[in-house]
């Protein structure tokens, strides 16, 4: 059986965090940038009220309604186009750990609060599979974004739970597993694994490396 190494996204594997920067592109393209700078001054004030983090993350998203997936994707696809190769764009020093894992033939899996449509073109160029990405699942009515999302929001506890689904639905266990992210709300599925990797220098979750002994990295070698 192979061995799972999950792996959090935005600021762990790339610089930058997807979700913000592929809508703010999208947003861009489509003549809507002011509507994206009122999106973002909202959601900062949500934060600085104390507004829970699932919380500002279903109003983010709520901002999608009315878009094409399609389009979306296309976004996407343009943004990692023009991106991918800039200099800092991937966390060079957690892209080898990841390319190390694939060699040894370990299950290698993404574990991420944003949305399907912005992991794919970072998976394909990476080489995981679409069923080995653990994100947001946006909900769509004949190709157009509700603004809602459907199921567990992979952010906080929700990607334990998360993890907890993949392995039952794979018949596969933590035995001798890995788990590296950079935020302390990734704890929740971090704490699952047998190997888990501090990826940066967040501070609550180095505190909390050090209380349990967990490695530490930094992004860049």
């Amino acid at each position: 059986m192979s061995r799972c190494v999950f792996f959090d996204v935005d600021e762990t594997l790339i610089s930058g965090k997807s979700l913000l920067l592929i809508f703010e592109y999208y947003c861009e393209q489509a003549q809507r940038a002011v509507f994206f700078a009122d999106v973002m001054r909202h959601m900062r004030e949500q934060l600085l009220q104390g507004v829970h983090r699932e919380q500002v993350n279903k109003y983010f998203y709520s901002n999608f309604k009315g878009i094409v997936r399609d389009d979306m994707a296309l976004a996407a696809n343009g943004w990692f186009s023009k991106s991918y190769d800039q200099p800092g764009f991937f966390c060079g020093a957690v892209v080898d750990a990841l390319r190390f894992h694939q060699q040894r033939g370990d299950r290698v899996v993404l574990l991420s609060g944003s949305f399907a449509e912005a992991l794919t073109p970072i998976a394909r160029y990476l080489q995981i599979g679409v069923n080995d990405c653990l994100c947001i699942a946006l909900d769509c009515f004949d190709g157009v974004y509700t603004g809602g999302i459907v199921g567990v929001q992979t952010i906080g506890e929700g990607k334990r739970a998360a993890v907890k689904r993949f392995l039952a639905d794979n018949q596969l266990s933590l035995k001798s597993s890995f788990a590296y992210g950079d935020h302390v709300s990734d704890k929740f599925f971090m704490e699952m694994a047998a190997n888990p990797v501090v990826v940066g220098d967040n501070s609550e979750l180095m505190a909390l490396a050090k209380q349990k002994k967990w490695r530490q990295m930094a992004r860049n070698a």
